[in-house]
C-alpha cells in the first residue's frame, strides 16, 4: 500500500509543477502578464515596481473597453517615491479594472504579489 501511496503522491506532484509552470505569469518590465485563456490577460505590478513606487498614492486607469496598441500607456501609478506610466506589451482592450486599488491605492502595498493585478484585458 505505501507503494501506491508513493506513486500518487509523485503523480500529483508533477502536475501540480506542470500547472505552476504553464500559469505562472510573464514579466514585462514592472508589470507582470498572466494568461487566463486563449485572449484573455491579468496585468499586475512587481514586487519591485512596488517597492520603487513607495506609498502608492494614486493609480490612474483607462475608461473600460478602450483599445490599446502595444506600447502605449496603460495606466499612471503615483507613489511617494516617484510616478509610473505602465505600458502594455500587447494590443489589448481593457474589461475590467480593479476597482479596490483604485479606491484605495495605498492597499497595493500590503496585499500579495498575486493579489495587485490592476487590470484585466482581453488580447487583440
Amino acid at each position: 500500500m505505501p507503494e501506491h501511496q508513493s506513486v500518487w503522491k509523485t503523480m500529483i506532484q508533477y502536475y501540480q509543477d506542470e500547472h505552476q509552470a504553464i500559469h505562472a505569469p510573464m514579466v514585462y518590465g514592472d508589470i507582470w502578464v498572466r494568461t487566463k485563456s486563449r485572449q484573455r490577460l491579468v496585468f499586475g505590478l512587481t514586487a519591485d515596481a512596488q517597492a520603487a513606487l513607495g506609498t502608492v498614492t494614486a493609480i490612474d486607469y483607462p475608461a473600460l473597453n478602450t483599445h490599446l496598441e502595444a506600447g502605449e500607456i496603460l495606466l499612471t501609478i503615483t507613489g511617494t517615491n516617484m510616478t509610473k506610466q505602465l505600458a502594455t506589451p500587447f494590443s489589448v482592450t481593457v474589461q475590467k479594472l480593479n476597482t479596490d486599488l483604485a479606491d484605495n491605492p495605498q492597499l497595493i502595498t500590503d496585499n500579495i504579489e498575486k493579489d495587485n493585478w490592476l487590470s484585466k484585458l482581453r488580447a487583440d
